[in-house]
C-alpha cells in the first residue's frame, strides 16, 4: 500500500489532498490490486471518493474483479454509490 491507500482508507481529506498535490499516483495499485479510491469507497469516504475521481481515479476491477462501486454497494455506502454513478 501507499500512503494515499493508507490516507484513502483512513478518511484523511487533508492528507489525501496534499499528496494529491504533490503527484500522488491516484490509479496506484497494491497487492491485491486496489486503487485508493477502493479504499476510501469501501470505507464509506464521500469526500475522499470525489476528490479521487476529481483527480482521474479509474474505476478499475481489483484482483477478485471488484470495482470501487462494488466495495460502496456491497457496505451500504449509498452517498458513495450515487457519486460514482453521476460521475459515470
Amino acid at each position: 500500500q501507499t500512503p494515499l491507500h493508507v490516507a484513502a482508507s483512513m478518511g484523511s481529506e487533508e492528507i489525501c489532498s496534499v499528496m494529491l498535490s504533490f503527484q500522488a499516483n491516484v490509479n496506484a495499485v497494491d497487492v491485491h490490486g486496489e486503487t485508493p479510491l477502493h479504499k476510501a469507497a469501501a470505507q464509506g469516504h464521500v469526500g475522499i471518493v470525489r476528490m479521487l475521481l476529481e483527480e482521474g481515479a479509474d474505476c478499475m476491477a481489483n484482483s477478485k474483479q471488484q470495482t470501487p462501486l462494488h466495495k460502496a454497494a456491497q457496505r451500504g455506502h449509498s452517498g458513495i454509490v450515487r457519486e460514482m454513478l453521476r460521475e459515470g
